[in-house]
């Protein structure tokens, strides 16, 4: 199964460059691939040859403006309050785990569950 089978029935997505000129279907493909392979990778706990760098990497994307905006507008659509309880699927090294706590309070509760042993370790 494909993404486009996965996804259903959809209209053909158009994607344009900063210019807004049309880009050429290969140039989707491999953004397409090259963010699969980056997600596989930390999904496949064998493929993690240096742990303490892959940290440092997601310690540095954590707090690049972009994440943080796309995070700040999440909580937009799904607001958190005290003593809420939460489920982070693929919590990583906790980062949002830990932001989320702060957000429940004592009377509310994270669980942050990965699948990547060393990722769980660190959190």
């Amino acid at each position: 199964m494909n993404d486009a089978t996965a996804i259903g029935a959809r209209a053909p997505v158009s994607a344009s460059s900063p210019a807004g000129t049309p880009l050429p279907l290969s140039n989707l493909v491999l953004r397409n691939s090259r963010v699969q392979s980056l997600h596989q990778g930390f999904q496949d706990t064998d493929q993690i040859v240096d742990v303490a760098a892959t940290f440092r990497w997601l310690d540095r994307a954590d707090g690049h403006p972009l994440i943080q905006d796309v995070k700040r507008r999440m909580f937009d659509l799904c607001p958190v309050r005290e003593g809420d309880s939460v489920l982070d699927v693929g919590c990583g090294v906790g980062h949002e785990a830990l932001r989320l706590a702060q957000r429940v309070g004592p009377r509310g509760r994270i669980v942050g569950i990965d699948r990547n042993p060393p990722m769980i370790a660190e959190a």
